[in-house]
């Protein structure tokens, strides 16, 4: 049974897989969405006030293109790995929003850490 969906799969920085510390959480979905049979899940890809470096450590804020594109990157790695828990992919749509949803605005790693995330949402 499903008491309650989870709302959230942190991420960790600039990986577009869920860590192995999310498996949990990852289960939990996968069984409410078995409980759930009609149930469409929504996936959006979260990303938080991080910046990239180059090679020559010259680092800068992500840029909004590069964002977006984490941010799907990072849904459709959720998904996939819904998918190998036995939701079907075709019940699950993804998506991002970038750097646009932040739930934290600290300059601080604790603030980015929950910032960096996959939302779940079904209906």
């Amino acid at each position: 049974s499903c008491p309650e969906w989870p709302e959230r799969i942190q991420m960790v920085f600039d990986e577009t897989a869920p860590p192995a510390s999310e498996s949990g959480v990852l289960d939990a979905i996968a069984r409410c969405a078995r409980a759930w049979r009609g149930a469409a899940i929504e996936l959006t890809g979260c990303v938080a006030n991080d910046e990239i470096c180059d090679r020559t450590h010259h680092c800068h804020p992500y840029d909004e293109a590069y964002a977006m594109a984490l941010g799907d990157r990072m849904a459709r790695g959720a998904r996939s790995a819904l998918e190998q828990r036995g939701v079907d992919p075709a019940r699950v749509q993804t998506r991002s929003v970038g750097i646009a949803r932040w739930v934290c605005t600290d300059a601080t790693a604790e603030c980015r850490d929950r910032n960096r995330r996959v939302e779940v949402t079904h209906r």
